[in-house]
């Protein structure tokens, strides 16, 4: 159907008693439930010969028409893809002339096909074949019982193997032979305009192009994930998302406590390592050479580049970098290939668009609205803030990198208003707190980084996930390093990139590395998912934990901590 926007219909469903299934089709349909067939628009039931027979019966004593739910190419209610199902419209000249609901429904799909003549639309087919090939532990075969297997079989092939069991679509295919009618322009209408689909992470309607570019992502990662994967180096609490992040053929991930267990498994399984935090980086490189083994590069904590690591669990959005590690601009790596060399499409120009409105906007998300507060600047003067940092050296060289950095900020901008705000795990360190004074107006410990962002008038960093989050606000940034960000028109670069020559858009910068480089994992349905969902996720989470008013010191992941079972 579904209903417009300005029209309210109603239905009444003859389920048979089916859970879920009244609220299900309801919802797919757009439509409110009746209770009775003279106070609905029309009635709906599915293939069922008994629920056929009931509803056929109230829909011809009151005039009506009928629902007739089919299974679509989803399971209804598939837990390891999106879902949908298909839906026909027997009008009261079909109802009065056949008694069997299958009968019916083919009847009423081939004259509505015959009537369209050639001015049908196909491409959802294309979509649906462009797909990566499926096999027995396709997420589409997941939960599909089989009439959508039957269909998923006639999408692919065109035909039926004699091993597939009689049903509907084989007598819808074997009518359409008859009729000397393309079985694609029964089935590709049918999928475009008659068919509801319902997205895995909320359960919420979605079009048809958007489900399939879920199940892609869904089939693709794990197609990809078809080695043994050997991980260490990662907390207990990220391995749960971390293990669904790389669930495919190759089996669970296997959690090791150092680097030489994990080379050893992988080298005797033909498997890859992942790698958290750059532990003996270089080292474990040369020893990953030496066996002929692959080595993945993880980031387990990039939700900070989104300004969403407060809210959501550890490596809800992770990285996995097989050239080498994003942040270590000495070598190239898979990031940097991506943003240097690909060319996005129209759509993907327009998803990075839309992806940047939603994250800009993300710096309101807070662990609790009192930390938000205005700083007392002198007027007239530029405010420059510039974040701590600590990454993966020693503290004393991290501090010492720090006063560096504000030495050289203060040296380019002697007049500016200077806030420093340190990194968590150095803000016990009281003598590079105080050094850091002789060089910055204000020491700000308290307030949320994002409300400093929102309040100053440039970023200075060597290469934190801050300077990140001020070009997604529009704020200027000075980059003392290189971080992936820089190099591309976007920064002000006090460092040389050579490799990088492209010149690139905010929103392409946004959409290769949230999108297409990073691995997002949805924190409740454990499944693959864009970025999107994870902001759904922030947002849902952060509204919860204001409803609840909960103590301060209560971790803002609890929400989903249940969830996970952590």
């Amino acid at each position: 159907m579904p209903a417009a926007a300005d029209t309210a219909l109603s239905g009444l469903i003859v389920s048979g008693g089916q859970p879920g299934f009244e609220s299900r089709i309801a919802g797919g349909l757009g439509v409110s439930l009746a209770e009775t067939a003279e106070a609905a628009d029309f009635v709906i039931c599915d293939l069922n010969q008994e629920t056929f027979d009931t509803a056929r019966r109230a829909a011809l004593a009151n005039g009506k028409s009928l629902c007739l739910v089919i299974p679509g190419p989803l399971p209804l209610h598939s837990k390891a893809s999106p879902s949908s199902f298909s839906y026909v419209m027997l009008k009261a000249t079909i109802l009065s002339r056949y008694e069997h609901a299958g009968e019916a429904a083919i009847r009423a799909l081939l004259a509505g096909a015959l009537q369209a003549g050639r001015k049908v639309d196909t491409s959802i087919l294309e979509l649906w074949r462009g797909l990566p090939p499926a096999d027995e532990g396709s997420a589409r075969r997941q939960d599909a019982d089989p009439e959508n297997r039957a269909l998923q079989i006639l999408l692919e092939t065109g035909g039926l193997p004699d091993a597939e069991p009689d049903g509907f679509w084989r007598i819808l295919a074997d009518a359409c032979a008859g009729s000397q009618l393309e079985l694609d322009r029964v089935i590709g209408p049918l999928l475009q305009k008659d068919t509801a689909w319902f997205e895995p992470y909320h359960q919420g309607v979605i079009d048809a192009p958007g489900a399939l570019d879920i199940l892609r992502l869904i089939e693709t990662r794990r197609a990809e994930n078809n080695r043994p994967v050997h991980c260490f180096g990662v907390a207990p609490g990220g391995r749960p998302i971390i293990s669904a992040a790389f669930a495919g053929d190759g089996g669970p991930v296997t959690w090791h406590d150092n680097d030489a267990e994990a080379l050893a498994a992988a080298a005797g399984q033909g498997g890859v390592i992942l790698s958290a935090g750059g532990l003996g980086a270089g080292s474990l490189e040369q020893a990953c050479r030496d066996r002929g083994v692959d080595l993945l590069h993880m980031d387990d904590d990039f939700l900070r580049f989104a300004g969403l690591e407060a809210v959501l669990p550890p490596a809800a959005m992770l990285t996995a970098d097989d050239l080498g590690p994003h942040d270590d601009a000495a070598g190239p790596s898979r990031l940097e290939a991506l943003l240097q060399n690909y060319e996005l499409s129209a759509e993907e120009m327009s998803r990075g668009i839309a992806l940047l409105d939603r994250l800009a906007r993300i710096h309101d998300l807070k662990d609790d609205p009192d930390k938000s507060r205005t700083i007392a600047v002198p007027k007239g003067r530029k405010i420059v803030l510039v974040p701590g940092e600590a990454g993966r050296v020693e503290e004393a060289a991290a501090s010492e990198r720090n006063l560096l950095l504000l030495r050289r900020t203060r040296e380019r901008n002697p007049d500016a208003f200077i806030i420093f705000k340190p990194h968590a795990d150095l803000e016990a360190d009281r003598a590079s707190i105080r050094e850091a004074r002789r060089y910055a107006d204000l020491v700000e410990k308290k307030a949320d980084i994002s409300d400093l962002v929102a309040q100053c008038d440039a970023v200075e960093t060597f290469s934190a996930p801050t300077g990140f989050a001020a070009l997604l606000l529009g704020v200027p940034v000075t980059v003392h390093g290189l971080p992936f960000y820089a190099g591309w028109g976007l920064t002000e670069d006090l460092s040389v990139f050579p490799r990088r020559t492209t010149r690139r858009t905010l929103a392409e910068l946004v959409y290769l590395t949230l999108v297409v480089y990073a691995r997002c994992t949805d924190p409740v349905s454990l499944l693959p998912c864009p970025p999107d969902v994870l902001i759904d996720r922030a947002v849902a989470g952060q509204q919860e934990m204001h409803r609840a008013a909960r103590p301060r010191n209560l971790n803002p992941i609890s929400w989903l901590g249940r969830k996970l079972g952590l």
